[in-house]
């Protein structure tokens, strides 16, 4: 553990990220640490510089990722982050020893760039967090609520608000869409599986179906619960001694 934080990335402030990415190096990739339920409601989005995403379900299994496929980073310039600077620590260690030509780590992460560039910057949607809120936009700094169990992936630096000329242009806030129908959305549930409980999105749509049960599919009449894949819905069925097949 001691030598992979010694090898960890160079730290950039939210304005040196934020002027790497507008002008791009040849080969550059940016590389989302996080896990993919947080990466699906917001990311950074830079035109000519394409996006790596683990879709891991939790952080430990980042190290497995980067065994797997080194070739992602492997002689590139590699642009990291996450929700809040801790996790790329050991995650750079991780993608320099894969053979990355150059690593770079966002110092705050997400959090601290959207205080310092809110919708103005390079990040898209909305920053998932460790907290009673899940979610926070750019206006975040305007509705802070206290950490209901602080998380160390989620410290919160102090602000500033530079210039934004020549910035890209602000989105739209929410980029996710509903697990279930599409619909955009940036609302969370978990998972039902007791094994799993990892977070679905879930429109309001489809949480008020929840509760009239003669507008759900027979499965969901019976278990009244949500499924983040087959196998979880199998696990539950199989408790309920219901058949998901015929079901």
């Amino acid at each position: 553990r001691d030598d992979l934080l010694r090898d960890a990335g160079t730290h950039l402030t939210p304005q040196e990220f934020h002027d790497r990415l507008r002008n791009p190096a040849p080969g550059m990739v940016l590389l989302d640490t996080r896990n993919y339920y947080e990466v699906d409601v917001g990311r950074f989005e830079v035109e000519g510089v394409p996006l790596v995403d683990p879709r891991t379900r939790k952080f430990l299994d980042f190290p497995s990722w980067v065994a797997q496929h080194g070739e992602a980073v492997r002689g590139r310039t590699v642009m990291m982050y996450c929700t809040g600077g801790i996790r790329c620590e050991r995650a750079s260690a991780l993608v320099r020893h894969a053979g990355a030509s150059g690593v770079f780590q966002l110092r705050g992460g997400i959090h601290c760039y959207l205080e310092e560039f809110g919708g103005g910057g390079y990040f898209r949607g909305q920053n998932f967090v460790f907290d009673n809120r899940l979610v926070v936009g750019e206006n975040h700094l305007l509705s802070r609520a206290p950490p209901s169990s602080p998380d160390p992936s989620d410290p919160a630096p102090e602000s500033s608000t530079p210039s934004r000329t020549n910035d890209p242009p602000p989105q739209d806030n929410i980029i996710s869409h509903c697990f279930f129908c599409e619909r955009p959305s940036s609302s969370y549930v978990k998972c039902s599986s007791p094994k799993c409980h990892v977070y679905i999105i879930r429109c309001e749509h489809c949480g008020e179906i929840l509760q009239c049960p003669s507008q759900l599919t027979p499965l969901y009449r019976r278990t009244l619960q949500y499924y983040c894949c087959t196998l979880c819905m199998q696990r539950v069925t199989k408790s309920l001694g219901l058949d998901p097949v015929s079901c």
